[in-house]
């Protein structure tokens, strides 16, 4: 249960300020501690897909290709995009631990991902 009496992702508006919490579902990214929640118990999850994770849920609904998250996650350090694919899979591991299926983030046939809104199905 969230500060204000609802459940985490409750009805309420995906908040992406600097500083703030971001909250999909029963998840909740702090982006000031750096760290993400499922409902009160925190999810492991390292660094880099973190900050991935972070780059994806400021962006809701979006496409994010490869490329733009290797410039902007990696800024500066040469790595290839099975970087991208490796933490795309600690992401879902992270998010779907214990679960069946958890889609909150999308993969589109060319190679970007998004995480998915509150619209898509």
């Amino acid at each position: 249960m969230g500060k204000n009496g609802k459940d985490f992702g409750q009805e309420e508006e995906m908040n992406t300020e600097p500083g703030k919490h971001i909250v999909f579902g029963p998840y909740r990214l702090d982006q000031e501690q750096g760290q993400l929640w499922r409902d009160e118990q925190t999810v492991a999850l390292q660094p880099k897909p973190l900050a991935v994770l972070q780059y994806l849920a400021q962006r809701p609904g979006q496409i994010v290709g490869s490329k733009e998250l290797l410039k902007s996650v990696w800024a500066g350090v040469y790595v290839t995009k099975a970087v991208v694919k490796e933490c795309l899979r600690a992401i879902r591991g992270a998010l779907d631990s214990g679960r069946k299926q958890l889609t909150a983030i999308g993969i589109d046939g060319m190679g970007g991902v998004r995480q998915k809104s509150r619209n898509d199905r």
